[in-house]
């Protein structure tokens, strides 16, 4: 998927992490022996929140699959990606690897318990790169002292994001995808509660919103990289859409914010 001109390569990678992507892949596959030689090319911005490490497990497993005349199940080549992702992540959740695998929309509960949703083609997802170095150890640590100190405020937004998930799934299902902005709303605001966004990114929010574009949020870990704005179809303004999210990320306040492209 391509997002911007911004690419990595094999050379991006430390020459360990990528020796132990390999090793680990053949051994998953069941220790094939083979001589090859991985190149990596990619186009999706790296650290942003945008699934590039899980992109490149799901494409070695696949490829390394293919080279060996291997068939892999959905569900093992699901689980393999997965075991490579802790090479970049400690504890993936596996959402990532299952999106792009089964490339629809996810339900997701965890790896082994998720559904997957209907294509609605009448929405789109405007990705903007906040230009904000994302810190995943930070987010998580921040989350978990939060947990620790007010365990009743956690449980109470924890309920909240379930209560969230199931209503956009039933958005989704019955194609009223109108409330899905306000939901992605909602869940910023959760995210802001937690101590995971960013002022500026908060700022930047509050002004498109003043401009009537509704559900932007985070993508990813937090405090950082990227943010996602639902699109509905048609939009009949939506070059005007477009010229607005350019203007305000001109500005000086939101120096580093870019639009990078519609999913």
């Amino acid at each position: 998927n391509k997002t911007s001109a911004e690419t990595f390569t094999s050379s991006t990678i430390s020459t360990n992490v990528l020796n132990t992507l390999q090793a680990q892949a053949l051994s998953l596959l069941g220790n094939v022996n083979h001589t090859f030689q991985l190149d990596i090319l990619s186009t999706i911005p790296m650290g942003k929140g945008l699934g590039s490490s899980a992109a490149l497990c799901v494409a070695v497993i696949e490829a390394l699959a293919v080279c060996h005349q291997i068939k892999l199940e959905k569900k093992d080549c699901i689980v393999f990606s997965n075991e490579l992702e802790k090479i970049f992540h400690h504890f993936p959740s596996g959402l990532d690897v299952t999106t792009i695998i089964e490339n629809l929309p996810l339900y997701f509960h965890s790896l082994h318990s998720y559904q997957t949703l209907c294509e609605r083609p009448e929405i789109q997802f405007l990705i903007i790169d906040t230009g904000i170095k994302r810190n995943t150890k930070e987010a998580v640590l921040a989350v978990k002292k939060l947990k620790t100190d007010n365990p009743i405020f956690f449980q109470k937004c924890f309920d909240s994001y379930n209560e969230i998930a199931e209503a956009a799934r039933l958005s989704f299902e019955k194609g009223n995808l109108s409330s899905i902005p306000d939901l992605m709303s909602e869940n910023q605001r959760l995210l802001k509660a937690i101590g995971v966004s960013h002022p500026r990114i908060d700022d930047f929010i509050d002004l498109i919103e003043s401009n009537g574009l509704h559900g932007a949020k985070i993508s990813g870990a937090g405090l950082g990289g990227i943010l996602i704005l639902p699109i509905i179809k048609p939009h009949h303004h939506l070059l005007h859409l477009l010229e607005t999210i350019h203007d305000i990320c001109a500005q000086k306040e939101f120096e580093g914010f870019q639009p990078l492209g519609a999913a």
